[in-house]
């Protein structure tokens, strides 16, 4: 990790990483639980829609991020990846306050650049 400012840089592969172990160690644990018998066929379902979901939000993620660093001008910017992750709460969703947060820290990385939403 490195230091842009006061707020902490992560490399995209290392988030990339992440994802795909927590996405695995989520699907162990499903596989797991659904070996028991305590479970009914239904509560099985839910279950594996409620994995597919919470994958799906997190690659959704991983892609509008990787998108974005494309458009920029050089990676370094990706640098907001752990701002936006840690501003992300538990349900996935990214807060208005978050998204405050986020907006000014894009603006203190590019300066005085105008740039649109």
């Amino acid at each position: 990790m490195a230091e842009l400012g006061q707020q902490q840089t992560v490399e995209f592969s290392t988030l990339v990483g992440r994802a795909a172990e927590e996405s695995y160690l989520s699907l162990k644990e499903l596989v797991d639980k659904s070996r028991s018998t305590e479970q009914s066929d239904s509560e099985k379902k839910i279950s594996i829609l409620k994995f597919l979901c919470k994958t799906q939000q997190r690659m959704l993620r991983l892609n509008v991020l990787a998108k974005w660093c494309q458009q920029e001008d050089t990676m370094e910017k990706s640098s907001l990846v752990l701002t936006i992750q840690n501003k992300i709460g538990s349900s996935g969703r990214l807060s208005y306050g978050g998204l405050v947060a986020v907006v000014g820290a894009k603006r203190k990385v590019e300066g005085e650049r105008r740039w649109e939403y």
